[in-house]
Formats: structure tokens, C-alpha cells, sequence
């Protein structure tokens, strides 16, 4: 697993990012701002003070199968514009490492000439990311760390036709 480092791909439509540093929200949505464009939906995943029967957490630990993640990212891109060719713009960025309460662990945003549009683009992609991308989270509290109950083992995940089929 990698827990530094960070993997980019940028296209005119697409822009994802695995990275340690902060997120910056208004970056990822400005980029799907176009002037065909009537909806951007922006999705911001925060850590909360709480997990599956744990209180007090104050930050959240990413480590990632760095290569795996970028090509499912991409493929999860591919898909989602192959299942909406009116889709405009996307953008996926995950934060990797230590992400403290309150900041965003990933910020998805989707932009299409029309809301529903957008609002399924964006639901899809989180979801996916959920799914198939290989991120395993800790939970840190001030006594101590777990590694989330719902963390999968790497080679759990699904593979990249699971996620395209």
C-alpha cells in the first residue's frame, strides 16, 4: 500500500487526482464550469467525529494501491461518460494520508447541460469510487486507531469488468 505520492490525469473533460495534500473544492468544480453547462453537482465526503460504533475520531488514515486506483479511477471516468454521452465534465479527487475531521476525504463533481443528469453522473461515480477503488481508511481517535470494519482487503476488491459491466 502507498499512503504518500499522487497520481493525476487531466483531459479537457476529465480531471482526477489521488493526492495528500488538502482537496481544493472550488478548484474541482470550477473545472466542470463550461458554457454549455447548466448543472454542476458537487459531492464533498467529510470526516465525521464517528464510524461503525466508534466515537471521537479526529482524522481518517488513507493508504491506496496507487497503480490500481488511477486505473480504476479512469475506468470509472470511461464508463461514466459511455453511459452519458451528454455528460460534460467530471472531476474525482481523493485525498490519501492523513485527512483530519471536517476536511474532505473526496470531492467528486459532475457537470451536464441539465440537473438530473449531473445529480446521476455524480451519485454514480462516489459510488463507484466506494465500490472499486482500492483505498483502505483508518479511523484515529485520541486513544488509539482501527482499521475501518468496512475496509476491504485489496484483493477483495472487484475487478475493473465488475466495475464496467
Amino acid at each position: 500500500m502507498v499512503v504518500s505520492g499522487s497520481w493525476e490525469s487531466t483531459t479537457a473533460t476529465t480531471w482526477l487526482r489521488l493526492e495528500g495534500a488538502p482537496i481544493d473544492e472550488a478548484a474541482v468544480a470550477t473545472f466542470c464550469r463550461r458554457p454549455s453547462v447548466g448543472a454542476v453537482v458537487t459531492f464533498a465526503g467529510t470526516v465525521r467525529d464517528q464510524g461503525e460504533g466508534l466515537s471521537g475520531i479526529i482524522a481518517l488514515h488513507y493508504e491506496v494501491a496507487l497503480e490500481l486506483a488511477a486505473a480504476r479511477l479512469d475506468a470509472i471516468a470511461a464508463r461514466a461518460f459511455s453511459d452519458a454521452p451528454e455528460l460534460q465534465a467530471l472531476a474525482v479527487h481523493h485525498r490519501l494520508g492523513r485527512v483530519p475531521l471536517g476536511e474532505p476525504a473526496v470531492v467528486v463533481a459532475a457537470a451536464a447541460a441539465h440537473r438530473d443528469l449531473a445529480f446521476d453522473a455524480a451519485r454514480f461515480v462516489i459510488d463507484a469510487v466506494k465500490v472499486a477503488v482500492p483505498l483502505v481508511k483508518q479511523e484515529l481517535t485520541e486513544v488509539g486507531a482501527r482499521w475501518a470494519p468496512s475496509a476491504t482487503p485489496l484483493e477483495d476488491f472487484p475487478t475493473q469488468k465488475d466495475v464496467t459491466s
